[in-house]
């Protein structure tokens, strides 16, 4: 068997047709591939931006919701003589936090750390305040209390007390100055 090779008009054609449909398949494949990562970048820019405003949320309510319990507390305390009065306890809960604690790890190691502990201390001074005030239950009706309240109850609370505020006060400090760099690197 033997094959001519000559070239002719139809052949030509023909090559040329086939080299053009060629690179009008690897052109499309190409654009394809340019456009399916173009989307997947704009995906991934548009999921950081969310997780990103996320973060920005949950640390804006947490710094909110740390500010009305210092607020409460820590400044309420700073200011009273809690001498010869009731005193009363926090009545909310920590709502933030308590929906948030699966997420807290998100704001990264330092945030994470340092709400934790404010949420413990804050929990810990509350824990006092309620055994203050159950003490003072248990031993004098409330009208009774205002009027024979002993030294020995007050010096107890307000050394309970006392201590446990610094020790808020700082835990409270770090968690805001954490929760203020999430949100300048979130925003």
């Amino acid at each position: 068997m033997h094959f001519n090779w000559t070239v002719t008009g139809d052949g030509l054609a023909t090559l040329a047709a086939g080299i053009i449909a060629f690179c009008a398949v690897w052109w499309q494949v190409r654009s394809s591939a340019c456009n399916l990562q173009k989307q997947m970048d704009a995906e991934k820019a548009a999921r950081h931006e969310e997780v990103c405003r996320q973060r920005l949320a949950i640390a804006s309510a947490l710094s909110a919701e740390i500010e009305d319990f210092r607020r409460y507390h820590i400044e309420t305390f700073a200011s009273k003589n809690y001498d010869g009065m009731s005193v009363k306890v926090w009545d909310g809960r920590f709502h933030v936090y308590e929906s948030n604690t699966g997420r807290i790890g998100e704001l990264g190691a330092d945030a994470c750390e340092s709400v934790v502990h404010f949420y413990d201390r804050a929990m810990e001074y509350l824990g006092a305040i309620r055994r203050y005030i159950e003490m003072e239950h248990e031993e004098l009706s409330p009208d009774e209390f205002r009027e024979k309240k002993t030294e020995r109850q007050t010096k107890f609370f307000l050394h309970s007390i006392s201590g446990r505020i610094d020790k808020l006060n700082d835990a409270a400090q770090k968690a805001e100055s954490a929760l203020l760099r999430v949100k300048s690197t979130s925003s």
